[in-house]
Parts: C-alpha cells; sequence; structure tokens
C-alpha cells in the first residue's frame, strides 16, 4: 500500500513538472490589457454608490469573466481583460439590476470610460412594507437545478443535511438519512470534488452558512463520472474573487447541544489571490427505537421486547488553505490544501425481555453500546488553464484525498431483574478497526466552440485504495480475560483502478438544443482478505451514454427530454466475506463476488411561466439491472444474517411537480410533490417475491420580507408511507419556521429558527419472513430552537444596503 502511495505522490510531483513546463513554454510578457471604468450614481439622489457588484461577463456565451465592486465614491476599474465584446452587469439589492450592453475591448480602444452609471430604487410601500427582488430560489440549466441557498433561513446555524430538507428532489427522514428521489444511491460532490468519507457523513461536517448553491443533478451527461445511479448532489461552498480583503464569521447556539462556527478570509490583488478558513461543529443528536420481535424456531416461537434509547455526537474542525494566481492572460494556475479532524461518536441502552412459548419465564436483559469514530481528513487540489481562446481551454486537476481512522466500540450485555435494577454481566465484547483509505484523480479536460456549437472531452486515472485492520474480542467474564474471536477478526485490502475518457457535442439546430456524450470506461477492482487465501478479482469495459434535449416555445413554455447509463459500485463493505456483527441477535455477511448495477434514467421535463406563477413537472424514469438486494435468514441458533446478492433488476418511475407564486412583492409561496413509483426483487428465507409500492412526498415553504429587513420563513413537509426490500414504513411530517434581520447596514445578520416545533419526527416499521416478525417504533429528538449570528466585511456576500444577486465571480477559491 506505500508503494501505491508513493505513486501518487510522484504522480502530483510530475503534473507539477508539466504545468511549470507548459508555463515556460507559453510564457509570454503580460500586457496590460483593456480597462473597463467608470463610476455608479444613486439616480434618486445623484450621490456615489458603495459596494456595487459589477460582473463582466462575455458577449458571447454570456461566461462570467471577472468582477469588483465600486469604493466609497463610487468608482470601479476593472484591468487586463482581452480583446472581445462584454457586458456590464450591476446589482444592489433595493435597486434595479444595471445591464451595459456592447462593450468592446480592442487595440483600437483598450480603455472604456462608461462615465456616471445611474442606478434605480427598486422599492414600493403596500400596507408598511418595503418590497426588494430577491433572487430566484431555483435556476433551471439544460443538465441540473441550481438552488440557491442564501435564502433559506430555516437551515442557518445547521449543516448542509438541513439545507437538503428544505431542497427539491432530496428526502431527509428522521434519523438525518438522505435519499434522491426515493434512492440512496447517489454521489456527494464539495465544489465539483468527492470525498474518501461516505456522503452521509461528509454532508454533515460542512456548516450550511459555508453553501452558497447545492445542483442537483438527477441525470447527469457523460462529463460527469458515471457513479451514482439516482444522480449527483454537488455542494457549491461560497467564493470570493473581488479585489482587496473580504471575510466573513458565524456563529450559532442551538438547544440540545448544537453548537457550530466558521470564519474565512480572503485576500485578492491583480493576479494573485489567497484564502484561509476554518470550521468547527458540534453537534448531538438523540432518538429512542422500541421493537417487538418474534422469531419461528424448531422449540418453538422466541418473543424479544425492546427498548433503546440512542444518542449521537458528531464534532470536528477544518481547515484550509490555498491560493490562486494568473500567470498570465492565458495561464491560471490554483493549490488548495484542507485538514480537518473528525469524530463520530454513537452509542445506545437498551433493556429487553424474551420469552418462548409454552413456558411462563421470562428473562431481563440490558445492554449498553458505545461507539467511537476519530479520524483525519486531508485533501490536496491543484488545478492548471491554459486559454487558447474565448470560452477554448484545456484543464488539468489532481485531487488527492484521504481518511486515516480508528474506531473503537465497546458492548456490553447484563442480566436484570423486571424492573431492570441489581446488573450482572452476561456478556462483553469489544471491537476495533484501524483504517486508511485515500483516493487520487487526474482529470484533463478541454472544451472548444466550433461556431455556434461546442466539443468537451477528457480524460480521468482514478485509484483507490482502502485497508482495514478489524479486531474482535469477547470477555470470559468467568475469569475476565479478553480472547481474540478469529470469525470476525479480519483484514482487508481494496484497491480500484478506473480509466475513463468523454466526449460531449452541443448545439442548437431549428429551436432544438442539444447536447450528445457517451463515456467509456475500465476498471479494475481487486479484494483480498486474511480468512480467504484467494484475493477476489473483477474488471469491465463499460459504455455510459447520455442524450439531453431543450425546446422552449414562445419564450414560456420549455421542454427537455435526457437520457444516461449510471452504475453502483459496490463498497468494501458489501464485498467483506467476513461476518459484520451488529447486536446479539443480528449479524451482516458482504459477498466479494458482488457486481456493479447499472441504470438506464430517462427523464420528461416542463416548465412554463405566467405572471404571478412558476410550474415545472419533471418525470422520470429508472431501470436498473444487477441491482443489489439483501438476503434475511434466521440461522439455527436463532441469529438473523443479513447478506448481499445482485437480483435481476428493479425499478422506479414518478413525477415531480413544483409550484410558485409571487402573491405579493413582499409573499412568495413555493411548493413542491414528488410522486413515484418503485419496484424490489426480495429475497427472505431463500424465496424470491418482487414488492411494488406507489408513495409520495411533498413541501411547502412560505416566504415573507418585511419592510424593516425581517425576512420570515415556513416550511411544511410530508412523506408518506413508504417500502422497502424486506418491510413497510409509516408516514412522518415535520414543521420548521425561521427569521432574520439585518443590522450596521447588512453587515450583521441575526437568525432565529426552531425545527421540528411539533415533535412529529416518528414513523413505525415493520418487516416480516416465514420465520420472523420484526415491528419498530423510531422516534427522534423534540424541537431544536436555534440563534445564529453572521458578520461580513468588505463586500463579503453581504452589501452596505443589501446582498447581491451575484457576489461569486469564476472560479475562485472556495471553503
Amino acid at each position: 500500500m506505500k508503494k501505491r502511495l508513493h505513486f501518487v505522490l510522484i504522480a502530483f510531483a510530475l503534473n507539477m513538472l508539466f504545468v511549470t513546463l507548459s508555463y515556460a513554454a507559453t510564457y509570454e510578457a503580460d500586457p496590460k490589457g483593456g480597462t473597463i471604468s467608470g463610476r455608479v450614481m444613486d439616480a434618486s439622489s445623484n450621490k456615489p454608490m458603495e459596494y456595487v457588484n459589477i460582473a463582466v461577463f462575455q458577449a458571447s456565451d454570456s461566461s462570467l469573466v471577472t468582477g469588483t465592486i465600486s469604493t466609497p465614491d463610487g468608482q470601479f476599474r476593472i484591468e487586463k481583460l482581452t480583446g472581445g465584446e462584454y457586458y456590464l452587469r450591476l446589482t444592489f439589492l433595493g435597486f434595479n439590476n444595471l445591464i451595459i450592453k456592447k462593450i468592446v475591448v480592442s487595440a483600437a480602444k483598450p480603455q472604456n470610460e462608461l462615465g456616471d452609471l445611474k442606478m434605480a430604487i427598486n422599492s414600493a410601500e403596500l400596507s408598511g412594507v418595503a418590497i426588494v427582488a430577491e433572487r430566484k430560489k431555483v435556476e433551471y440549466q439544460i443538465d441540473k437545478r441550481v438552488i440557491n441557498v442564501g435564502q433559506d433561513l430555516i437551515a442557518k446555524g445547521g449543516t448542509a443535511v438541513d439545507v437538503l430538507e428544505n431542497t427539491p428532489s432530496v428526502q431527509v427522514d428522521g434519523q438525518g438519512n438522505v435519499t434522491l428521489r426515493g434512492s440512496s444511491d447517489f454521489v456527494v460532490l464539495v465544489d465539483g470534488k468527492p470525498s474518501v468519507m461516505k456522503g452521509s457523513d461528509i454532508l454533515k461536517t460542512i456548516s450550511a452558512s459555508s453553501i452558497k448553491q447545492i445542483e442537483v443533478i438527477t441525470n447527469p451527461s457523460a462529463r460527469y463520472e458515471a457513479d451514482g445511479t439516482a444522480g449527483i448532489i454537488n455542494i457549491i461552498q461560497k467564493k470570493e474573487r473581488i479585489q482587496g480583503v473580504s471575510g466573513t464569521a458565524n456563529l450559532s447556539l442551538g438547544t440540545r447541544n448544537k453548537y457550530t462556527g466558521s470564519a474565512f478570509i480572503n485576500y485578492r490583488k491583480n493576479k494573485f489571490n489567497v484564502f484561509a478558513g476554518v470550521d468547527v461543529s458540534q453537534n448531538d443528536y438523540l432518538s429512542s427505537l422500541t421493537m417487538e420481535n418474534i422469531t419461528v424456531l424448531e422449540e418453538g416461537n422466541k418473543y424479544l421486547n425492546n427498548h433503546i434509547e440512542r444518542y449521537q455526537n458528531n464534532s470536528g474542525i477544518t481547515g484550509k488553505v490555498g491560493f490562486d494566481y494568473d500567470l498570465n492572460e492565458k495561464n491560471t494556475f490554483s493549490f488548495s490544501q484542507s485538514y480537518g479532524k473528525q469524530s463520530y461518536d454513537n452509542g445506545s441502552h437498551s433493556i429487553y425481555e424474551t420469552s418462548f412459548d409454552n413456558s411462563e419465564l421470562k428473562s431481563y436483559y440490558s445492554s449498553d453500546s458505545d461507539m467511537d469514530v476519530d479520524g483525519t481528513e486531508l485533501g490536496l487540489n491543484m488545478n492548471y488553464t491554459h486559454k487558447f481562446g474565448e470560452n477554448h481551454s484545456l484543464t488539468i486537476t489532481n485531487t488527492y484525498t484521504s481518511w486515516d481512522g480508528y474506531d473503537d466500540c465497546l458492548v456490553s450485555e447484563y442480566n436484570t431483574n423486571p424492573v431492570y435494577e441489581n446488573p450482572g454481566i452476561n456478556s462483553s465484547l469489544t471491537y476495533s478497526k484501524d483504517n486508511f483509505n485515500y483516493q487520487y484523480r487526474l482529470n484533463v479536460d478541454y472544451k472548444r466552440p466550433i461556431h455556434t456549437a461546442k466539443i468537451e472531452a477528457g480524460f480521468q486515472y482514478r485509484y483507490e485504495d482502502r485497508v482495514d485492520d478489524f479486531v474482535f474480542e469477547n470477555l470470559n467474564v468467568e475469569n475476565g480475560v479478553w480472547q481474540i474471536n478469529n470469525m470476525f477478526t479480519y483484514n482487508l485490502d481494496y484497491v480500484n483502478d478506473i480509466y475513463s475518457g468523454y466526449a460531449t457535442f452541443s448545439d442548437e439546430k431549428a429551436g432544438f438544443g442539444y447536447m450528445l456524450g457517451v463515456r467509456s470506461e475500465y476498471f479494475n477492482r481487486e479484494i483480498e482478505f486474511s480468512n480467504d487465501a484467494d484475493a477476489h478479482k473483477y474488471s469491465k469495459f463499460m459504455l455510459y451514454p447520455s442524450l439531453h434535449l431543450t425546446k422552449s416555445f414562445k419564450e414560456k413554455h420549455n421542454f427537455q427530454f435526457s437520457y444516461s447509463r449510471r452504475i453502483n459500485r459496490p463498497t468494501p463493505y458489501s464485498l467483506n466475506i467476513t461476518p459484520i456483527y451488529i447486536d446479539p441477535f443480528t449479524v451482516v455477511k458482504g459477498n466479494p463476488d458482488l457486481e456493479p448495477e447499472y441504470t438506464d434514467a430517462f427523464e420528461l421535463n416542463y416548465r412554463t411561466s405566467y405572471k404571478i406563477l412558476t410550474f415545472n413537472v419533471q418525470t422520470y424514469l429508472r431501470n436498473t439491472s444487477n441491482s443489489f438486494q439483501q438476503r434475511y435468514n434466521v440461522l439455527s441458533n436463532g441469529i438473523m444474517e443479513i447478506e448481499s446478492f445482485n437480483a435481476n433488476r428493479k425499478q422506479a418511475y414518478g413525477a415531480e411537480l413544483g409550484l410558485d407564486f409571487n402573491l405579493t412583492k413582499w409573499w412568495q409561496l413555493s411548493s413542491a410533490a414528488n410522486l413515484y413509483h418503485f419496484a424490489i426483487n426480495s429475497v427472505a428465507d431463500s424465496s424470491q417475491s418482487t414488492r411494488n409500492t406507489n408513495t409520495w412526498d411533498a413541501r411547502l415553504i412560505s416566504n415573507f420580507t418585511l419592510k424593516w429587513g425581517t425576512r420570515i420563513q415556513l416550511l411544511g413537509y410530508y412523506r408518506a408511507p413508504n417500502i422497502d426490500a424486506q418491510g413497510e414504513m409509516t408516514s412522518m411530517y415535520i414543521a420548521n419556521i425561521g427569521l432574520s434581520q439585518s443590522f450596521i447596514k447588512n453587515k450583521l445578520n441575526i437568525g432565529l429558527s426552531a425545527n421540528n416545533i411539533l415533535n412529529s419526527v416518528k414513523f413505525n416499521y415493520t418487516s416480516s419472513g416465514t420465520n420472523y416478525n420484526n415491528k419498530i417504533k423510531v422516534q427522534n429528538e423534540g424541537m431544536v430552537v436555534k440563534i445564529t449570528a453572521s458578520y461580513s466585511f468588505n463586500n463579503f456576500q453581504q452589501k452596505q444596503r443589501g446582498r447581491a444577486d451575484d457576489a461569486s465571480f469564476g472560479s475562485g477559491s472556495t471553503f
């Protein structure tokens, strides 16, 4: 494994050398370039306006080039622009956007002085309420939806999981488990880059205050990695490319031990940009579970009644530093490094009684479980971009992420009396896992315009390595000696090599926009176990085509069709041949020969707007072959064994409906519903069956903006009854409220939110087979109240008199 790590570090070094040589080969004196300058004035008072956002766009494709802000006397100056035609967009909350078109930079006219640019106030008085414009919550692009998080008051002070509760297409259950259109197989990216941590874990480490946008890509094109049958959730964090020093600090205090804080500072001067930030969090969660189980054995039925109080403590601190450097007009280089310590501790206290048929005797037990997961995550990212011309570039990206962790768990079971007192040790076990895993990616991406069309092509090398050392011990209660249990003890070494290339072509013909793409991939997987003499290998070559079509009628009716093929690779956990201990009554066993599952995904979408109403409907169909399923078997000793295998297929289809109302200039209402059907091939006790269900979920969000700057948000969410491979879940609903108020010319923002105000996050789950029946009731913790404070200086997202429409310029550094 060390040799593989050396290989990755050598690859990093070689790429650094390549970038240096490329720069040396293409270096030329950095000309001054063209400039655009002017002064921004308030049209009503004829006074200069400070902190106005000025964004520069290419006229040909509306791509963002750069930007700046106005000085205290309203002046601005943008330098080092290459020849071409541009337009400016000036934004400031409470004022109408101002667009300045047809600004041509050329050798004949390198300097463009625009003079005084006057912005008009956009406000109205209605029943004592001031109205200001808000950016759309959801923006639609050809292959994704972009959710602007800035308006989400309820999620402030929380994590990315809290933000996703308010995001269309995404469902979050009472335990914080996230699904995308009912599926848990999706990929989480942070600023377009993956992590070695699980999607659910990384989402819990990102504070909501650091998120600018969320991209929901339910049917990705071929330029994206093919992983994730349900799609991709890309978390885009706040960024800055304005000149000078800017920064922000955020703090959140919540009931039930929930605290988060973050700080970020950015400095940009001409061609050089440097940044640093830190994010800290401490969030505790409580829940309870009550279970009734009946197991059919040869000697008669066994009854188990169990009540569990569970806790989860997530804490961490992450720092990030980096820089961007514009070598010249054609070459840009950036580097960033992140390092963090994370802790995921969870445990439970259980009481339970057991009994058998034809016996009045009952046994009473209690148990305690404490698990500590601690580790460090390292991230390195290096980018080099060479611009050949307008929208014509080559980008080389190197990404390295690693997790070095240690898991430690202690489970003890006690004999008690009927009121669960006077415990006596019955059994005790402990297990520990020392694990290290890392991923390296080398991406080469090229794009070029051809008349009205655009081609994109690229290559990716991806390497994954994971090593687990797992030791399981039982306590000999008679002599107090811990003894290694070889049945559950193992060493695991997992390696995955993936080589892929892609090409896409997009254009517009006869009023139809289209994007054609294909991705080729060869992967080679190998996994070894200390308790198995054979190495399990699997390799395959695959093609993943994609197609996206768009058509608009009268600029009001927009249609979109898309198709893509996706893959879901089995995790090392699901490949592990060694039984995994869950509790005294349950073990999970992986399958080292498990193959990937493949999904063909189709979508047909429609969107229209009329006066105060925006309506959209998205229909989808997912056909999955070779699907992952779990086989439930009750062993002769009464223990439930859960084993993974490949089934034939599963299918899901549905429709998402969305209605947005601008009821008044100060009241907006947003509603969404997801109606879907899915079928699952399941196997229990060696018998196969198909389970079908029709279900739905819906959310309603109401936003109010008041005269004095107060914003209020109400949210309601409902999830209808649902099924999985073995059981059924009852419905669940939640209601939240949030408000915020700005001070000190909008530099300081104070917020207050209350989540789960009706204490309604609870559901029942039932499952059954030929020789067992389970009934489980899950209750999440009650209402959580949070107070948040955010302070920004020098135009970091918050402006002197409001929030800008777009404070992000280009590909600046992120945190």
